[in-house]
């Protein structure tokens, strides 16, 4: 990176899913891993679009450019702010125009489930996606599952992929707000979470069948957390049975992660799995469907069950429930498989396929 390495900051203008969590802890992992002498640049200068989030760093700068957003703004005024530099698209998709650029791809979800996309956003990533496999000096994604689906569905070569992981240390930094728990009406121990209701991959109406089984044997609330992106996904129509909390900031999904029976995430297709390990970080049991990318995350830290078993779900929950040695001794497993999942090392993994 002999002329610097330029961000692509679109990641600022973007709602905040795992997907832009991943984006802002790597930058700030780079920040802090160039200001102790780690790793050297004498220029990192984020580019972003204008009304751009703002991050608090040391020595990673950040510019405006251009005066539009979206699309236009990362295929045409990003390329030409470029220059000399090196790239790095941290989120899915990056410009066709620059060669020399590391671009991260986190799932292949838009062609694996189409039905769980817009039309606009589904049209975009099978353009841009495949074209870009092509073209780019460095490809990286987060699990060995994502590997193999990204060469499957975007004919990229396997063997050019590096995989990088992600952290769940991000947690550690956050205070819980157990104020979340009565604001909601929930109490310790007396509800199973969801986490990720407005997306269609994330399989919420296993998870309410599931729930709905257990009437007259549970005493327990099912609380759904998340909201849609309309330009993203389709809408759903609401879930039966659940008290669904809609948004919540990073603290409160803390509490809710540490005073909950479990994590309950029946996912249908993932290509990591941030909530999962959020909350097995946060010492909470946590349950998912056997889904590649999930068991490769999760290991021994999680239980599976197989994907549309709702009655094997139902019947996991309940153990949840009526069996606390159990869940303490997975939500201790969990937090263990954690240990080694830190965002550092994640970064310093992506810097060394930097072109």
């Amino acid at each position: 990176m002999a002329h610097g390495l330029a961000i692509n900051g679109r990641f600022l203008t973007q709602a905040g899913t795992g997907v832009q969590r991943f984006a802002a802890e790597i930058v700030g992992a780079w920040d802090a891993l160039l200001a102790d002498g780690t790793i050297h640049s004498s220029d990192v200068t984020i580019l972003s679009p204008p009304g751009a989030r703002k991050l608090n760093l040391q020595r990673i700068t950040q510019t405006e450019i251009g005066s539009r957003g979206g699309y236009g703004w990362e295929q045409w005024d990003l390329p030409r702010a470029v220059g000399a530099r090196s790239l790095v698209s941290l989120c899915n998709l990056g410009p066709l125009l620059t060669r020399r650029q590391a671009l991260v791809i986190h799932d292949a979800t838009p062609r694996a489930m189409p039905n769980a996309f817009s039309r606009s956003f589904k049209l975009a990533y099978s353009v841009l996606e495949p074209l870009l496999c092509r073209r780019v000096a460095s490809l990286v994604t987060v699990t060995e599952f994502s590997r193999r689906e990204i060469a499957r569905y975007y004919w990229a070569d396997e063997e050019r992929i590096a995989v990088v992981g992600e952290g769940a240390d991000h947690i550690d930094r956050i205070t819980s707000d157990v104020r979340a728990l009565e604001k909601h009406g929930l109490t310790r121990h007396g509800y199973f979470l969801g986490v990720g209701l407005g997306g269609r991959n994330k399989n919420t109406p296993a998870l309410v069948e599931a729930y709905a089984q257990l009437q007259g044997k549970t005493n327990a609330t099912l609380a759904l957390v998340g909201r849609a992106d309309a330009r993203v996904h389709p809408t759903l129509p609401a879930p039966q049975g659940a008290k669904v909390l809609g948004f919540v900031d990073d603290a409160e999904l803390k509490a809710l992660y540490e005073n909950a029976l479990g994590l309950v995430y029946p996912s249908l297709y993932e290509g990591f799995g941030l909530p999962p390990v959020e909350a097995m970080r946060s010492g909470c049991a946590v349950l998912v469907s056997d889904q590649e990318a999930l068991v490769e995350v999760g290991g021994d830290g999680v239980f599976a069950t197989k994907r549309g078993d709702t009655n094997a779900l139902a019947a996991a929950m309940l153990r949840l429930e009526t069996d606390p040695a159990w869940r303490a001794t997975l939500a201790a497993r969990g937090r263990a498989r954690t240990d080694t999942m830190t965002w550092r090392a994640a970064a310093l993994r992506l810097w060394k396929t930097l072109p």
